[in-house]
């Protein structure tokens, strides 16, 4: 599978590597095995490394079913974090338009250069 995941309990964080080329079917997969995890709660922040991904996603209507699973797996009332690490123009481009359209979902987006930087934004350390 294209996209794996580990959830470190102590941090509250979930750990997403995408490889290659991601579809939203592969996406939603496992969106749905994340929230079905033991360690999973809604408050989990996200880091999601794209560093090895070449393809996210492919346009609006892939976007949308994404939005729609995370209104069902995080109620908007809960704040979150998801640290986006890309250096890829076109999935940059994807996740900006994540960030615009998760603004009023209580989902924090930010860009970040790597794990560290993501760890350390979503701890407080360094802002």
């Amino acid at each position: 599978m294209p996209i794996s995941f580990k959830i470190d309990k102590e941090k509250n964080i979930v750990y997403a590597t995408y490889l290659l080329k991601v579809n939203i079917e592969e996406h939603l997969s496992v969106m749905e095995k994340i929230s079905s995890h033991p360690f999973f709660r809604h408050d989990i922040n996200e880091i999601a490394d794209f560093t090895k991904c070449t393809e996210f996603l492919s346009g609006y209507d892939d976007m949308q079913k994404l939005l729609n699973l995370e209104d069902q797996y995080n109620p908007p009332d809960i704040k979150r974090k998801c640290a986006i690490i890309s250096h890829d123009k076109n999935i940059y481009g994807m996740m900006r338009m994540y960030e615009i359209l998760t603004d009023s979902k209580g989902i924090e987006v930010r860009f970040c250069d790597s794990i560290v930087d993501a760890e350390n934004w979503i701890s407080g350390k360094n802002i």
